[in-house]
């Protein structure tokens, strides 16, 4: 006679989550340092590798545009004129400032 074989049981608990944590800071990236076809932001060259450049770039902090709140948006719907892409360039010690 062979021996029983084990069979592998499944169990499932379905629980609800008792929260739902909404983060209350937005998370900011920094813009990059080339513009979409290449250029760099600093020199105006193309595909830049500039050392000076690069530090410059590096050396930024960048938090969310205060006027537009980071929309890139003003209230008529046009492009903010105080910021880039819904972020502007800030001191390090700014509230929620991310560096290059």
């Amino acid at each position: 006679m062979r021996p029983a074989l084990a069979i592998p049981t499944l169990s499932i608990s379905r629980t609800a989550p008792t929260a739902i944590t909404i983060p209350t800071v937005p998370t900011v990236s920094a813009p990059p340092r080339f513009n979409f076809a290449g250029y760099c932001d600093y020199c105006y060259q193309h595909g830049c590798q500039s050392p000076t450049c690069i530090a410059k770039h590096a050396a930024t902090y960048w938090a969310v545009c205060p006027s537009c709140e980071g929309r890139g948006l003003d209230d008529q719907d046009d492009c903010c004129e105080s910021c880039f892409r819904g972020v502007v360039e800030v001191f390090p010690g700014w509230p929620g400032a991310v560096s290059a």
